[in-house]
């Protein structure tokens, strides 16, 4: 006989476990003020169906206005930590979930933390502008 609460319960646990939480992010120190997390859609919109390589990065830099000190840069990084083989997509959910995290323990000049099977996250605010061929706000 099938047990409908046994069910409910185990689909419940594994839904559960597929949702990155983000417990703690080292985060960085910065002399200005800005908000990065404008740019984590597009960031996680781009780069979470990828398939990044064992150890290998993918960042994108935006160029963004309005510190008081003027002119600010958000750099986003993702990278896969797993020394093996390529591994699955971080998941565009799982990377705005781990990037608002890290906006959120971290919202002085953002930080880095981990997400998802094997990622990797860092989104950090620093004066300057972005190299050229960058997402400006």
């Amino acid at each position: 006989m099938l047990n409908y609460r046994k069910l409910l319960s185990y689909s419940t646990l594994a839904f559960t476990l597929a949702i990155p939480v983000v417990c703690q992010a080292s985060c960085f120190e910065s002399d200005i003020t800005g908000n990065c997390v404008q740019f984590a859609p597009t960031f996680c919109n781009t780069v979470g169906n990828l398939v990044i390589g064992a150890q290998n990065t993918v960042a994108f830099c935006f160029n963004a206005l309005g510190s008081e000190l003027g002119t600010y840069k958000c750099d986003f990084t993702i990278f896969n930590e797993f020394p093996g083989q390529d591994g699955n997509p971080a998941g565009v959910s799982s990377c705005n979930t781990v990037l608002t995290s890290i906006a959120e323990l971290c919202p002085v000049a953002g930080g880095q933390a981990a997400g998802g099977e094997h990622f990797g996250f860092t989104m950090e605010l620093t004066a300057g502008a972005c190299p050229e061929n960058v997402v400006n706000d």
